[in-house]
């Protein structure tokens, strides 16, 4: 779905890793990648790095550290900027993701959304890690994402899919030589590292 916000709107996704308490306990008995101070490392691009399980994952990544915006004065001019949705996985991630539209035209300092879909091909039940990336780099500073799947892991049983929005709105200072962004996700299949975070706790 891609949809613009309004007013006292309500969007229902969220993971549904709570459910699965049992399936955990028994994953926290099995031998897990080791991990480095309690943080899962990964491979992307040949480019080793750490993937941090704890809210705000993006903003992190992206080093966004300031308050999350989610309005602007009506009175801020805007303008149309074209945001292109990316989705890949990692190699040893199986799953489909996708979102509901390649690409939307936006207006800056208005809310919209967009729908990501996630499908667990295997049989058997796996959490995944979507980690995001904004390009041009320097309008990721712009580009505030009020609600997204890449604040928290997403469990999945076998065949399972899931639909799930992402929330978010440009910044009307976005400077006016960038007329596109392009909003970017890799999916990682992090099973085992989060039962051996789960275990150490």
């Amino acid at each position: 779905m891609v949809e613009r916000l309004v007013a006292n709107e309500k969007v229902v996704g969220s993971s549904p890793i709570a459910r699965s308490k049992e399936y955990m306990e028994d994953l926290s008995k099995k031998k897990c990648v080791p991990c480095e101070g309690g943080i899962p490392s990964f491979n992307l691009s040949e480019t080793s790095f750490i993937l941090p399980f704890f809210n705000k994952t993006d903003d992190l990544m992206l080093g966004h550290t300031g308050p999350t915006i989610t309005t602007y004065d009506q009175e801020i001019s805007s303008r149309e900027v074209k945001i292109t949705f990316v989705t890949s996985n990692n190699k040893q991630m199986p799953w489909t993701f996708k979102s509901s539209s390649p690409q939307m035209k936006v207006e800056t300092g208005q809310g919209y959304l967009m729908d990501f879909t996630f499908t667990n091909t295997t049989d058997k039940p796996m959490i995944g890690q979507a980690v995001p990336s904004v390009s041009p780099g320097r309008g990721a500073r712009y580009f505030h994402k009020t609600e997204c799947f890449c604040f928290e892991q997403q469990f999945l049983a076998a065949g399972e899919s899931i639909t799930i929005p992402v929330k978010f709105i440009i910044d009307p200072e976005l400077p006016d030589d960038i007329s596109s962004l392009a909003l970017g996700y890799t999916l990682f299949d992090v099973t085992e590292e989060f039962a051996n975070l789960q275990a150490k706790n």
